[in-house]
């Protein structure tokens, strides 16, 4: 059988992903904001060079808005602007560059029925979503549709965006600690921890209630280290439940996904093999 490789490029970490016979290979790098084009390209080669055989589909997702395999737009991954895979790491295989929200709606409908209505919230440094609508994947206009971090909230007078509000990226800037004390401290009851954590929970909630009520899916899955912290789910499906159309509420599955760490990348790499 052919290797196939899946992609997934986060703002943390890239996990790279290969299928080679049903034999599983990977390989994690850190990443953050000031991660280039050139640095993950290289790491990428270099994977794709310890393949034997050589892949015949790579597929890349990343956090950002992808128009025709380039990477039109990264809040998350600033230096990936403008990037175009294709043209760095080709090497004879099909490519597939999408949006890390709809590889993940990919491999979850793979799972679903063909006419399936549902929606995939990646909550992440920032947070993203993807939506299938009686069995189509709703693009958009410039196929950039699922940008909800950017929805607008009323907090205390203002207006701010779910980003700056829910995202793993919010958290960290309003408890100052890094992600692994921010565990640590939730776990042990800070307080003051565990009222950031809800309050960004909350917030989800209300994103995930505007789904429930627009798109009427069946389900919703989330996935993203920040679902890890305590407290931030529990706050998220309280506040979906009490601000969700009853019965909408009840015919939905809100959930995080299962095989989580994988989901993206093997999403990704399931694009890529349906395109050859």
């Amino acid at each position: 059988m052919p290797a196939r490789v899946g992609i997934d490029i986060g703002g943390s970490k890239m996990l790279m992903l290969s299928d080679i016979d049903g034999r599983i290979l990977e390989r994690r790098i850190g990443t953050g904001i000031g991660s280039t084009r050139q640095a993950i390209a290289g790491e990428i080669s270099a994977f794709l060079a310890s393949l034997s055989p050589r892949p015949v589909s790579i597929g890349i997702a990343v956090p950002g808005l992808v128009r025709n395999g380039r990477v039109e737009d990264s809040d998350v991954l600033p230096e990936l602007v403008g990037w175009s895979p294709a043209d760095e790491i080709g090497q004879g295989a099909v490519i597939a560059v999408l949006n890390d929200a709809e590889a993940a709606l990919v491999e979850e409908a793979s799972e679903l029925r063909a006419d399936a209505t549902a929606a995939i919230v990646v909550v992440g440094t920032g947070i993203g979503a993807a939506f299938q609508i009686d069995g189509r994947i709703c693009r958009g206009a410039s196929g950039w549709a699922g940008e909800l971090g950017y929805s607008p909230l009323s907090c205390a007078g203002e207006v701010r965006t779910l980003d700056q509000l829910a995202s793993g990226a919010a958290i960290l800037r309003q408890v100052g600690l890094e992600p692994t004390a921010i565990q640590v401290a939730a776990e042990a009851g800070d307080e003051r921890v565990e009222a950031v954590l809800t309050a960004a929970g909350e917030a989800l909630g209300l994103a995930l209630a505007t789904l429930v009520n627009l798109l009427n899916p069946e389900l919703i899955s989330m996935f993203g280290g920040t679902l890890r912290y305590p407290k931030y789910v529990d706050a998220a499906l309280a506040a979906a439940r009490r601000h969700s159309h009853p019965k909408l509420f009840a015919n939905c599955t809100i959930r995080p996904a299962p095989g989580d760490a994988h989901l993206v990348a093997r999403g990704a790499m399931r694009l890529a093999r349906q395109s050859r």
